[in-house]
């Protein structure tokens, strides 16, 4: 699409698109991560918890697997996971 002045943007837009849902579920967890890690004075747990909510907002529950890759990545047991979902149903205001 052309601007109406003529003139194309300076910046380079770089889109990427994830392959697979693993990919998918990668980039979406690092956003997460990046946003919790940058508040100062939280706690690990509440971090954690944080972040489930975070990604639980997100949808990314939704997708099979996710779990299991999200439990790997932030270093705690799948039960621990369900706990803070749990957690975040009831903070999102979602019946279980």
């Amino acid at each position: 699409m052309v601007p109406m002045d003529g003139e194309f943007p300076s910046e380079n837009v770089v889109e990427h698109f994830p392959v697979t849902v693993e990919d998918l579920i990668s980039r979406v967890f690092e956003m997460v991560m990046t946003d919790v890690n940058n508040q100062r004075g939280v706690s690990p747990t509440e971090k954690g918890k944080m972040t489930v909510l975070e990604l639980y907002k997100k949808g990314i529950f939704n997708v099979r697997g996710t779990i299991d890759l999200v439990a790997k990545e932030m270093g705690i047991s799948r039960y621990t996971v369900y706990n803070y979902i749990r957690q975040a149903k009831i903070e999102a205001g979602g019946e279980m």
